[in-house]
C-alpha cells in the first residue's frame, strides 16, 4: 500500500509541475526595449536628467542614455520615475517648431525616444508634418507601427532596413525590434540581430535587453554552450541591473529545460557560474532547482542543491520557509514522513508562493492518508482481525483516488489564479 501511495504522490507532483509551467513569468512576453510601466509619483529625480523644454530633440533624448545607464547600474528609483520623465519629454517634443523635424538627426532622436519606452502620441503627431525627410519618415512609420502593436506592418517596413547603416544607438534599437519580430519564425536570424544590437550599443540597456532575450532564444533552441556563455556574460556585466530578477527566474527554469540538473554531477558543474552571483541570488537559484527536482522526482539533486542553499542562507542570516518546505518534502519522500509532515504543518503560508502552498497541501494530504492507513493496520493487528484483503485494498485505493482528484482540482485552481 505504501508503494501505491508513493506512486500516487509522484503522479500528483507531476500535476504540480504543470501548474508551475503555467504560472511562471513568461520571458517571451517581456518587453525587449527598456519600458516604463510603473507610476513615478513621489519619486525624486535629479534635476540634471530632466530635459529642459528649450533643448533640441537630440539634446532631450540624449538624457535618456543617462537614465538608462542608471537603470543598468541598479537605480530602481530612476526606473520608477521613467513614466513621468517620458511624459515630460513627450510634451517638450510636441512643443518643438515643426521646422525642427526637417533635420534627420532630430527624427532619429525621436525614434530613439519611442524605442526607449516613449509615448506613441508624439510619433502620431509628428507624422502629420509634410516636410519630414522621406527616409526618416519611413523608419518613423515602422517604429510607430511596432509600438502600437501592428507587427506585420512594422516587419514589412523594416524589411530592407539594415541596422548597421544607421547611427550606432538607433541601429541597435532597430536590430532589437527586428529580432523580436522574427523570433518565433526564424530564431537563428533573431539571434543574429541580437548580436548586432549588442555590438552596436555595448554597456547600455539595449545590450542588457538583447542579452537577456538571446539567452531565452538559446534555451528555446537547446543551444547549451551558447546559453552558458551568454548567461556568464550577463551575470558579469549586468548583475546590478533592475531587470536581474527577470534573468535569474528564467535562468533557473532553463537549467531544468536544458537538462543541466538531471543529476548531481551536472549541477556541480554549474557551481562556478552560479558563484558569480550574490549569495542571496545563488540561494534563490538553488531553491528554484530544488523545487523543479522535487516535482520531477530527482531527490539526490534536490538534496544536493538544498545543502548549497542552506550554506548560503546561513551566510545571509536567513532561512526562508521555502527552504524549510523543500527540505521537509525531501525528508518525507526519503522515508522520514513524521519529521517532514511536522515541519510543513508549522510553516507560515503567507511566506510561500501559491505553487509552494499547493505542494505543501498535497504532501500533507497524502501524509495524512498514509498515517490513517498505518493506524487502521495497527488497529486490525491489535484486534487480531483478519479482514478481507481485497476489500481493504479496494477501499484504500478509492480513498486515494479521491485524494488525487482533490489534489488535481487544487492544481487546477492554481492554474486559474484562484486562491487555494
Amino acid at each position: 500500500m505504501r508503494r501505491q501511495v508513493t506512486n500516487l504522490l509522484a503522479m500528483v507532483l507531476s500535476f504540480c509541475s504543470l501548474c508551475e509551467g503555467s504560472m511562471a513569468q513568461s520571458w517571451n512576453s517581456a518587453s525587449a526595449s527598456p519600458s516604463a510601466e510603473q507610476s513615478g509619483s513621489g519619486t525624486v529625480v535629479p534635476l540634471n536628467i530632466v530635459p529642459h523644454p528649450e533643448r533640441s530633440p537630440v539634446e532631450i533624448v540624449r538624457s535618456i542614455m543617462t537614465l538608462q545607464d542608471q537603470v543598468v547600474s541598479g537605480k530602481k528609483p530612476v526606473e520608477t520615475a521613467m513614466p513621468k520623465i517620458m511624459s515630460q519629454m513627450a510634451d517638450h517634443l510636441l512643443a518643438q517648431n515643426p521646422d525642427v523635424w526637417k533635420d534627420p538627426k532630430n527624427i532619429e532622436a525621436l525614434i530613439t525616444y519611442l524605442l526607449s519606452g516613449g509615448q506613441s502620441r508624439v510619433a502620431k503627431k509628428i507624422l502629420e508634418i509634410d516636410t519630414l525627410p522621406s527616409e526618416q519618415r519611413n523608419l518613423l512609420e515602422a517604429v510607430y507601427a511596432y509600438i502600437t502593436g501592428h507587427k506585420t506592418r512594422a516587419e514589412n517596413l523594416l524589411a530592407t532596413v539594415d541596422p548597421q547603416t544607421l547611427s550606432a544607438l538607433l541601429g541597435a534599437h532597430v536590430a532589437l525590434i527586428k529580432a523580436l519580430l522574427v523570433a518565433e519564425s526564424d530564431p537563428a536570424k533573431a539571434i543574429s540581430y541580437l548580436d548586432t544590437a549588442r555590438i552596436l550599443a555595448p554597456g547600455t540597456l539595449i545590450e542588457e535587453a538583447a542579452l537577456r532575450r538571446e539567452i531565452f532564444l538559446a534555451d528555446s533552441a537547446n543551444k547549451l554552450s551558447k546559453f552558458v556563455f551568454l548567461s556568464r556574460q550577463y551575470i558579469r556585466r549586468f548583475h546590478n541591473s533592475v531587470y536581474f530578477d527577470n534573468f535569474y527566474k528564467h535562468f533557473s527554469a532553463a537549467i531544468i529545460h536544458l537538462g543541466l540538473a538531471d543529476n548531481v554531477e551536472q549541477v556541480a558543474k554549474l557551481d562556478d557560474l552560479i558563484a558569480e552571483m550574490k549569495p542571496g541570488e545563488q540561494a534563490r537559484i538553488y531553491l528554484a532547482i530544488a523545487y523543479k527536482s522535487l516535482i520531477n522526482g530527482r531527490l539526490p539533486v534536490a538534496s544536493f542543491v538544498l545543502a548549497k542553499a542552506s550554506a548560503l542562507t546561513r551566510e545571509t542570516s536567513s532561512t526562508p520557509d521555502q527552504y524549510k518546505l523543500y527540505q521537509a518534502s525531501v525528508d518525507f519522500l526519503a522515508g522520514h514522513a513524521e519529521k517532514g509532515l511536522n515541519t510543513i504543518s508549522q510553516l507560515d503560508e503567507s511566506n510561500l508562493t501559491a505553487l509552494d502552498i499547493s505542494l505543501a497541501h498535497t504532501i500533507l494530504e497524502i501524509g495524512g492518508a498514509i498515517q490513517s492507513l498505518d493506524h487502521e493496520s495497527h488497529s486490525a493487528q491489535h484486534a487480531h482481525a483478519q479482514p478481507d484483503a481485497s476489500l481493504v485494498d479496494h477501499d484504500d485505493i478509492q480513498d486515494l483516488g479521491e485524494l488525487a482528484t482533490r489534489s488535481i482540482e487544487a492544481t487546477d485552481r492554481v492554474l486559474r489564479g484562484e486562491n487555494l
